[in-house]
């Protein structure tokens, strides 16, 4: 046991954590001949390449000297990974992160291993960007002072810049992040149970992952990658509509019967979620940004839609996503009311939830105004948006249907120089602002409602296994539902506003942002059926629910 808990020490170590920076260090030294010279020559290359092993060392050590497992963390674990993993702790091998002892106190030690290990994934982190963003500006400098100005050139700068910002996003999305969720939660002594499995699952995705920029770019074409999106458009909304009307049986036929007005909202969003689903399949949208611009589209050219009508889609389709961005916030703020029945009578009943149940639609109109009144496409837009997106999308501009937010355009007067156009940033603060609304609600009755939970459980006289369980899953689905939209839906498009007002060009790569809004409809209905108890009793055996009584007394809880 003792050498396999030594592997565990050394799996999640910092080793690869700094084969990131180190890449992007030697990438800006590619880049830049004096910095190579003066900082990557001789022997000083061979002390950045063991930089990694330094780091493996030191994480390794902090692990065996600081997580190690005792007799009184086996006692502390044992019962609750019993009941969640069905599994003897005798029969597995860890190293335990113990922030608070069962009494409360702060165990400072493993705050100051934790420290160490901060302290490693944040220096890498910080060469990643750093050096990341430098690398990409020494390659735009080099590329306008070139006399090569040819298409090939142009675009050999485009396919280093789409392998940085990729090769960035990865280990960002797989690595940094979900670890550090992984120390954050504890640290706040707050119960998140087995959802913290994904980053296993997430650290073991990445050496598969990574290897796919190198290998496709840039021999991977643009072709290729319209063709994937298309299939991952198809697949999810195919998906979504699937799961979404299984929801919605499940929630109509398999809901316990205290639960209220609460079922309706449910419905409410899986039917929404169904209708954008459909929606998204027909449309097909495409995101591409350059410089100051970005643009959301849709080709006609084999479509029964005119050029016109497609605008008009287009139209539609990002009022729908105003409409799904509302609907998170509203969804927290109902669920919230749920457990506080005297927030629920104050703002909440009567008249008062047809008012709620009616924003989101008016955020979805809001957006929709926004884009038809400021985002039109011009004669002049198509113009300066032709050429990039033939060399970056391989497609022509008179077979597309679009809009285009356009943040700074070239003064009439001086061609070399750009001024803002304050109509877009306008439309922009309009919808930062129904973003942020909706994140804000999100979060804030989120956590009132997560801490609620926990005071009605303490308060009650219930104190079984069964009803802790069921304190559980509301707090899990709540964090699931609320990680779900933050990465799908609000961190992708924020990303596609920013870079554009900054006039930072990122092109074809900015058409992920369609990917992972199509993927939403399909994943957001998986947390309700699989964490709520009676839904996935149905879903996995289709037996009755054997504490029926139970559970009914937690949907209390809830309401």
């Amino acid at each position: 046991m003792d050498f396999i808990n030594f592997l565990s020490g050394v799996e999640p170590s910092d080793f690869r954590s700094l084969f990131f920076a180190v890449h992007f260090i030697y990438r800006y030294g590619a880049a830049d001949l004096a910095f190579q010279k003066k900082y990557l020559a001789g022997k000083k290359l061979i002390f950045l390449f063991l930089a990694p092993l330094v780091y493996g060392i030191w994480w390794t050590a902090v692990v065996l000297t600081m997580f190690q497992p005792s007799p009184e963390s086996d006692e502390f674990m044992r019962i609750p990974f019993l009941r969640r993993y069905d599994t003897q702790l005798e029969h597995i091998s860890y190293v335990i992160v113990w922030f608070y002892t069962p009494s409360g106190e702060v165990i400072w030690s493993t705050f100051l291993a934790v420290v160490c290990n901060w302290f490693m994934m944040f220096t890498s982190f910080f060469c990643v960007i750093y050096f990341g963003i430098k690398c990409y500006l020494k390659i735009k400098k080099a590329l306008k002072t070139s006399k090569m100005s040819s298409y090939y050139t142009k675009s050999i700068q485009n396919q280093l810049f789409q392998a940085l910002v990729i090769q960035t996003l990865i280990p960002f999305l797989l690595m940094y992040a979900p670890v550090g969720m992984l120390f954050s939660f504890p640290m706040l002594n707050t119960n998140v149970g087995f959802i913290s499995g994904f980053v296993a699952a997430t650290i073991a995705i990445y050496p598969a992952v990574d290897p796919l920029p190198t290998m496709f770019n840039p021999m991977f074409s643009i072709g290729c990658w319209n063709i994937i999106l298309r299939v991952v458009q198809w697949v999810s909304g195919t998906l979504g509509v699937t799961l979404n009307t299984f929801l919605i049986t499940l929630i109509i036929f398999r809901s316990p019967k205290d639960i209220g007005a609460y079922k309706y909202l449910m419905i409410y969003i899986s039917a929404f979620e169904i209708a954008y689903s459909i929606l998204d399949i027909i449309i097909e949208p495409h995101a591409f940004s350059h410089g100051p611009i970005f643009i959301v589209f849709r080709c006609f050219k084999d479509s029964f839609f005119t050029r016109d009508q497609g605008f008009y889609l287009i139209v539609v389709y990002c009022g729908s996503f105003g409409l799904s961005i509302a609907l998170f916030g509203v969804h927290f703020v109902y669920r919230y009311g749920a457990a506080d029945s005297e927030f629920r009578k104050s703002y909440l009943s009567g008249r008062k939830l047809i008012v709620l149940f009616l924003i989101p639609v008016v955020y979805g109109i809001w957006w929709s105004a926004v884009t038809f009144f400021l985002y039109k496409s011009s004669h002049e837009s198509d113009l300066f948006i032709s050429t990039s997106l033939l060399d970056g999308l391989e497609t022509k501009i008179d077979e597309i249907s679009y809009i285009i937010v356009w943040f700074y355009a070239p003064n009439p007067l001086n061609q070399n120089k750009i001024e803002p156009v304050w109509t877009s940033f306008v439309g922009i603060g309009c919808m930062w602002f129904m973003i942020f609304s909706s994140f804000f609600c999100v979060i804030y009755f989120g956590v009132k409602c997560y801490k609620k939970i926990m005071r009605k459980l303490k308060t009650s006289k219930m104190s079984s296994y069964y009803t802790k369980s069921i304190q559980q899953q509301l707090f899990q689905a709540l964090v699931v539902q609320t990680l779900i939209p933050v990465f799908l839906m609000y961190i992708p498009v924020g990303v596609l506003f920013f870079f554009p007002m900054i006039n930072f060009e990122v092109g074809s790569i900015s058409s992920f942002v369609t990917a992972t809004i199509a993927i939403y409809p399909a994943v957001d209905p998986l947390p309700t059926m699989f964490i709520v108890e009676t839904y996935r009793k149905t879903l996995m055996c289709g037996c009755k629910n054997e504490r029926k009584g139970i559970v009914e007394d937690g949907a209390e809880l809830q309401n």
